[in-house]
């Protein structure tokens, strides 16, 4: 028997009686993921200024700044589109949306691509910066905002059957944290694409870095998800019977 659409199921149902409340749209909670992203990028400043650091095409300072909005934006890609559509997240027979994954995170890097591209220009006040990969070259910036908003979608599409308490979100933690430093380890090791601290700081410092930010994003972020989306009821009410607006 083949399950139909939502929209088919809804149209079948209220043809028999039944009257089906839609819950009312619920802003989507981008001030919590904001602040992480805020409080990243604090903690991001106070690391690099204890840090030994030499000259880069830009001050480790706005580095770190970059790094921590463009880990944001992945962050907010991996999750906002699944609390507002259903296409991001697992159907009613358990289908995971591989390719919803890939087009969140891929729109993510895009946008930090963009970025990373318009910063460099604008400190040095020239617009063919951005397009001289000669001088200024690639930076492993967009691909692991690219994993670390992969790996959360994933992890907070996937039952890996730990409960809800600590131990899977330090479990979530650790495996965006391992994705993003597998995506940087790509990058330097197998891409030769330098980090975009590699000439500013020790050689542990981008790894380390990596990791720690993979690993807060998916500590926090799967967590705000699902408690966002617990908050979204759906009321079935039997034929015959009103359902008042609540207050």
């Amino acid at each position: 028997m083949v399950e139909g659409s939502d929209v088919m199921i809804k149209s079948r149902l209220q043809s028999i009686g039944f009257c089906i409340v839609e819950p009312p749209c619920i802003p989507l909670p981008i001030g919590p993921f904001v602040f992480m992203g805020v409080v990243m990028i604090v903690a991001i400043l106070g690391v690099v200024a204890v840090v030994p650091t030499s000259g880069g095409p830009l001050p480790l300072a706005i580095t770190a700044i970059l790094i921590g909005i463009t880990k944001t934006i992945g962050v907010l890609a991996a999750v906002l589109p699944k609390l507002r559509s259903s296409a991001f997240r697992p159907d009613s027979q358990g289908h995971l949306p591989y390719l919803a994954w890939l087009a969140s995170a891929g729109v993510a890097a895009i946008v930090s691509f963009v970025i990373e591209r318009t910063a460099l220009s604008a400190a040095h006040q020239d617009i063919s910066a951005a397009f001289d990969f000669g001088q200024y070259p690639l930076t492993p910036m967009a691909p692991t905002t690219f994993a670390i908003s992969l790996a959360i979608a994933i992890v907070c599409d996937v039952d890996l059957r730990m409960g809800r308490g600590w131990t899977l979100r330090l479990t979530e933690g650790m495996l965006c944290g391992a994705a993003t430093l597998f995506a940087l380890f790509i990058c330097t090791h197998l891409l030769d694409i330098r980090s975009a601290t590699a000439v500013q700081t020790p050689v542990w410092f981008p790894y380390i870095f990596s990791f720690s930010l993979g690993f807060v994003g998916g500590l926090v972020a799967p967590h705000l998800y699902r408690g966002y989306r617990g908050e979204e009821p759906q009321t079935l009410t039997a034929p015959g019977m009103a359902v008042a607006p609540a207050l």
